[in-house]
């Protein structure tokens, strides 16, 4: 915290390296210190606290994968991690790292929306914590200030009747996404959704958590009519923000697919829920 604070904005965190690298290459940034952070242990690891699980943001994605509190609690996490890059990256990139990068096509940025997650910050001035829906302010950009180090990813546990789902449309196999869409729900004894996050990826310029959607959902059973009208409100409220279009898709196509990828996670993850809570 002392080197960012000399350095400033001319300072570059080192963790894992999987998303800084490339920018270093491309020549797209240039910081004059790299302060290599892959040797505090205090970072790293998924621990149980008083109501919530804590994932040090040096935590590597293989390691959150093989994690039994986090599968245990959030099976599906494991689909999503398998499919975030190659074996190179997952075993050297972390989940701090691809929060703070806030690639908008990134896995993470979706997933920590959907888990409802909160991220702890600390500094020489003290520390704070912000919600995921919150901390991306857009392409490549958080509230994270210069002297800033993330230290651990907060995650609410879920109840007994809960269940998640993480569907990608990706050109081939580990790339990054066209469209991205993460769902967690939590239902009622009658099959009634308590709780339901959502998060949205690789549409926009950043990742969108469309809580009418969520408004939709809340005290309906999610099936039938209420899944589409909620499918459809996705798109319109996605629609609302800048958009991506480039050589992989455009605008209409993205928001035409997340709005079937959404609808397709929501099954999954009611089926899910339904299936844990018997």
């Amino acid at each position: 915290m002392e080197l960012l604070a000399r350095y400033g904005d001319d300072g570059r965190l080192l963790a894992g390296g999987m998303s800084l690298l490339p920018l270093l290459k491309l020549r797209i940034m240039s910081p004059a210190c790299l302060i290599d952070i892959s040797r505090l242990p205090e970072l790293t690891g998924v621990n149980q606290r008083q109501g919530y699980l804590s994932v040090g943001a040096m935590t590597r994605h293989v390691d959150i994968e093989e994690s039994r509190l986090l599968m245990n609690s959030f099976p599906w996490l494991g689909e999503a991690i398998s499919g975030i890059g190659d074996v190179q990256v997952r075993n050297m990139g972390t989940i701090g790292g691809s929060l703070a990068h806030a690639d908008p096509a990134g896995d993470w940025p979706a997933i920590s929306l959907a888990l409802d997650a909160s991220i702890a910050c600390r500094s020489p001035r003290g520390e704070r914590s912000f919600r995921a829906d919150e901390f991306f302010q857009g392409a490549y950009t958080t509230l994270l200030q210069p002297d800033e180090l993330m230290t651990e990813v907060i995650i609410p546990f879920p109840s007994v009747r809960s269940g998640g789902a993480h569907l990608k449309l990706e050109r081939r196999a580990g790339d990054f996404g066209i469209a991205i869409a993460s769902v967690q729900v939590e239902l009622t004894a009658d099959d009634r959704v308590q709780k339901a996050r959502i998060g949205i990826g690789a549409v926009a310029h950043t990742a969108i958590r469309p809580k009418s959607a969520e408004d939709i959902l809340a005290g309906e059973i999610p099936q039938g009519e209420v899944l589409r009208a909620a499918a459809a409100e996705v798109r319109r409220s996605v629609g609302d923000f800048d958009l991506m279009s480039d050589i992989k898709a455009s605008a209409e196509y993205r928001l035409a697919v997340v709005q079937v990828l959404f609808e397709r996670a929501l099954d999954l993850a009611v089926a899910r829920a339904r299936q844990k809570g018997n």
